[in-house]
């Protein structure tokens, strides 16, 4: 192989012709290309595993909320989703109390985070189509469909076209966001002297 060959040039197929996959298969690609998409295949792992642990801090910051007088007047309850949890908190740093020395970098990080919402949401409930497996390179096209539940129980068939680079980035740019925020809580933690964040 050349040596000086760009990425995208190093991403070939090896010939063989296929329709589109509704997966991931990599069986038919080259070691380079095989890698490759195995990384991607980690990637929407560790997106689905850094929202899980940014769901778990923004609930922990709502109950940990709840042991302390100031916030004892708010109703603190959440739901599953990240958006009304954060939404929650956002409340609470509006109050004079012991989360509030906090309030810019947990805004900032919440948001950073939610800002990748929808990636979360297509890998978690998606479709990732790749129309022209035999397009390995890095601008190779990949098409993300999911349902979307509507108001009134109409469904809404959503969809985004962007290229493998671009599917990688977005995730890689969602788990620093999410071990930012981490960070941020692990911070408060520390400082306020709470316990058992992780469990």
């Amino acid at each position: 192989m050349n040596e000086g060959a760009t990425p995208s040039e190093k991403l070939g197929a090896t010939g063989k012709k296929a329709g589109p996959k509704s997966d991931l298969a990599v069986a038919h690609l080259t070691a380079e290309a095989s890698a490759f998409m195995q990384r991607i295949i980690d990637s929407r792992g560790a997106t689905l595993m850094s929202y899980a642990q940014v769901e778990w801090y923004l609930a922990k910051l709502i109950i940990e909320g709840k042991s302390y007088d100031q916030y004892q007047h708010m109703k603190l309850s959440f739901s599953q989703d990240a958006k009304t949890r954060a939404d929650t908190i956002k409340s609470m740093l509006k109050v004079d109390g012991p989360f509030s020395p906090y309030g810019d970098r947990l805004i900032k990080a919440m948001d950073d985070v939610l800002s990748h919402e929808e990636l979360r949401n297509y890998a978690a409930h998606g479709l990732l189509v790749r129309p022209d497996p035999d397009d390995c390179s890095l601008g190779a096209k990949i098409h993300l469909r999911r349902f979307k539940m509507l108001k009134g129980g109409n469904l809404e068939d959503a969809n985004r076209t962007l290229t493998l680079k671009q599917y990688y980035d977005e995730q890689e740019s969602l788990v620093g966001a999410a071990k930012a925020f981490c960070s941020v809580v692990r911070g408060i933690w520390k400082d306020l002297n709470l316990k058992n964040l992780d469990e």
